[in-house]
C-alpha cells in the first residue's frame, strides 16, 4: 500500500471477511476517504492512522482486544477533517477506557458519532463521561460489560438522538431501577425505536421504565432464560422472543396461558415465537 502515495479514495464497503487493514496505511498521506461500512470482522486499526490528517471520511474505527485502548483512541485525535458519520467499536479487555483521547469535541465537521459499540469491556462500571455529551449518538451496544452498574439511567438520559439500544450479557446490571426519578429519565429518549435485551440471564421481568419510552416500536428479547412476564400497556410494531422458554410457554400462540393478553390486552402487530412470526 505504501506505493500508492497518491491514493485518495479506498472503498472497502461490505468486505465482511476483512480482519485487518494494511499495516503501512499511514504512508498513504493523501488518503481522504476510507469507507469501512459493514466490515464486521475488522479487529483493529493499523498503527499510525492518525497521521492521515487529510482524512475526511472514516466510517468505522475499531479498537482491538490487544490494543492499548487509550493509545488507539488517540489515533483519532488529529483527524479533525472528518465529516459525515463515525462508528466506534471497542472490543474488550481489562484496560479502562477514556474516550476523551479521541478528541471528538474538536471535530467541527463531523456530522455525528452515530454508533458506539462496547463489546466485552469487562472493567466498564459506568458509561464514559464523554458519551453524555455526544448528542448525535443514534446506536449503542453494551454487551458483555460485566461490571456495569446502575449508573446507566443517569448517563443515558442525555442521549436524546438514540434510536437503537442493545444491552447484553450484563447480568449484574440492575435493570429495574426502583427510584421513580430513574424511571422518568427514560422519557428523555424521544427517538428510541428499537430496544434489545440479549442474554440477560438473571432478568425475570422486563424493566417497568419501558412504558416510559413512548417512541418504542421494536422490542427484541433473545436468550433471556429467566424472563417470565411481559409488561402491560405496550404498543409495538414488532416483538421478537427468541430462545426464551418461559416466555414461549406463557405466550405461545393458542396454547400459552397468557396468549389472550397478547391478542387483546396488548397491541402487537407482529409476534415472533420459536423463529416464526405470528400475527396478532
Amino acid at each position: 500500500m505504501s506505493k500508492l502515495i497518491n491514493l485518495q479514495t479506498l472503498n472497502l464497503y461490505r468486505c465482511s471477511s476483512l480482519q485487518k487493514l494494511p499495516w503501512d496505511m499511514s504512508k498513504i498521506v493523501d488518503l481522504q476517504y476510507l469507507t469501512l461500512d459493514d466490515c464486521h470482522s475488522l479487529t483493529s486499526m493499523p498503527y499510525g492512522l492518525g497521521q492521515l490528517t487529510d482524512l475526511r471520511k472514516l466510517s468505522l474505527f475499531v479498537v482491538g482486544k490487544r490494543d492499548r485502548k487509550n493509545d488507539a483512541l488517540r489515533e483519532l485525535n488529529r483527524l479533525n477533517e472528518l465529516r459525515g458519520r463515525l462508528e466506534i467499536k471497542l472490543l474488550g479487555n481489562e484496560e479502562s477506557v477514556n474516550l476523551g483521547g479521541a478528541n471528538l469535541e474538536e471535530k467541527q465537521y463531523l456530522e455525528s458519532l452515530w454508533s458506539l459499540l462496547l463489546l466485552d469491556v469487562n472493567d466498564l462500571e459506568s458509561l464514559p463521561e464523554l458519551v453524555q455529551r455526544v448528542h448525535s449518538l443514534a446506536e449503542m451496544d453494551i454487551t458483555g460489560s460485566l461490571r456495569l452498574n446502575s449508573q446507566l439511567p443517569q448517563c443515558i438520559r442525555f442521549l436524546s438522538s438514540l434510536e437503537k439500544l442493545t444491552i447484553g450479557g450484563c447480568d449484574p446490571l440492575d435493570l429495574q431501577f426502583d427510584d421513580n426519578d430513574d424511571d422518568c429519565q427514560w422519557q428523555d429518549l424521544k427517538n428510541l425505536r428499537h430496544l434489545i435485551f440479549d442474554r440477560v440471564e438473571d432478568m425475570e421481568y422486563l424493566p417497568k421504565w419501558i412504558n416510559h419510552i413512548t417512541t418504542l416500536q421494536h422490542l427484541t428479547i433473545p436468550s433471556c432464560g429467566s424472563l417470565m412476564w411481559l409488561p402491560e400497556r405496550m404498543i409495538l410494531d414488532k416483538l421478537e422472543i427468541i430462545l426464551c422458554p418461559q416466555l414461549e410457554e406463557r405466550y405461545g400462540n393458542n396454547k400459552g396461558v397468557e396468549w389472550p393478553s397478547i391478542t387483546f390486552k396488548l397491541i402487537y402487530r407482529w409476534i415472533q415465537l420459536e423463529g416464526q412470526y405470528q400475527g396478532s
